[in-house]
C-alpha cells in the first residue's frame, strides 16, 4: 500500500511508529519487540548449582570435557558458567553439552557426576569450581 507525503509528514512530525509486514506471526512478534522496548527490562542472573571438577578428559581450543560431581543446585546444558580456582574467579563460559550416566541429559541435580563440555578459552583443572547461571529478562514496570 502507498502512503502519500502528507501521511508520511505527519507520522514523522507526531514521530509515530509504523509497523508493516505481511506474514502475521512476522508482524505480531514485531509488536511483541516494540512492546518490550517500551515497559523496559532489566537482565536477572539466576544462579542454578555448583560442581567441582574431578577428572579432565578432553582439551582443545576453547573447549573442555571435564567431570565432576554437582555440590549444590543443579547444572543445565546451556547455561553459562563461572569458573573458580582457590576461591577466585577465573574465568566464564558456556556448559554446552552435559551427560550423566554415559547417557545426554538436560541437567544434572545435587549428589550426581556428570560429564560437562564446557565451551570457553579458560583452561579448567581439577578441583575447580564452576558455578551454572542463567540470565532472565524481567518486565521493569
Amino acid at each position: 500500500m502507498k502512503v502519500g507525503a502528507e501521511i508520511l509528514n505527519l507520522i514523522r512530525d507526531k514521530k509515530i511508529k509504523v509497523l508493516a509486514g505481511e506474514i502475521i506471526y512476522e508482524f505480531i512478534d514485531k509488536i511483541r519487540k516494540l512492546i518490550d522496548d517500551m515497559t523496559g527490562q532489566e537482565i536477572v542472573r539466576v544462579d542454578l548449582g555448583k560442581v567441582q571438577v574431578l577428572a579432565i578428559f578432553r582439551t582443545e581450543k576453547g573447549r573442555m570435557i571435564v567431570g565432576g560431581r554437582v555440590t549444590e543446585g543443579k547444572l543445565e546444558r546451556g547455561a553459562r558458567a563461572e569458573v573458580f580456582r582457590a576461591e577466585q574467579k577465573i574465568g566464564e563460559g558456556k556448559i554446552a553439552g552435559l551427560q550423566s550416566e554415559k547417557k545426554e541429559v538436560g541437567e544434572a541435580g545435587k549428589g550426581k557426576e556428570c560429564g560437562v563440555l564446557f565451551d570457553g578459552d579458560i583452561k579448567i583443572e581439577v578441583n575447580d569450581i564452576l558455578l551454572a547461571f542463567r540470565e532472565e529478562k524481567q518486565k521493569t514496570l
